[in-house]
């Protein structure tokens, strides 16, 4: 480490606490890495990195009208964008839904509506289920 402070670790800290506390401790390092069959290479992403991906995220959760515990859906693939959302969600008060992507539409629909969803998360208008679930949910 390049001399700054060694952040504190507490049992009582929340996740989002912990999450600055790790950023702060080795904020060059990597944090991820994953295979992108596309690229057909390795990704790497720092702390840093990954600080400012949750940052975007913040930002773009605390433009929405929501209060505190509101739930926010999330139908990410598993990955950094996902863990990214999810942190968001936790530093600003709210509640995830994690779904799964591949899961079917009616199951989609049941989950958002049951949790009482107010946002729902998603990397591609593009995917079939989920379109029909934002449609079905939103008649209801």
């Amino acid at each position: 480490m390049a001399g700054g402070p060694v952040p504190t670790f507490r049992e009582d800290m929340s996740l989002p606490e912990l999450w600055q506390a790790r950023v702060g401790l080795t904020p060059e390092r990597e944090a991820y890495r994953y295979f992108d069959a596309a690229l057909g290479a390795w990704v790497s992403h720092s702390w840093v990195d990954m600080a400012a991906r949750v940052l975007r995220w913040r930002r773009a959760l605390s433009s929405e009208a929501v209060g505190s515990g509101a739930r926010i859906g999330v139908l990410l693939p598993n990955g950094v964008e996902h863990v990214c959302a999810d942190q968001a969600e936790l530093s600003l008060g709210l509640t995830p839904v994690p779904l799964h992507v591949v899961d079917n539409a009616e199951n989609l629909v049941y989950i958002l509506a049951d949790s009482g969803t107010s946002i729902l998360l998603v990397d591609s208008l593009d995917r079939g289920g989920p379109s029909r679930c934002i449609r079905r949910a939103s008649r209801s």
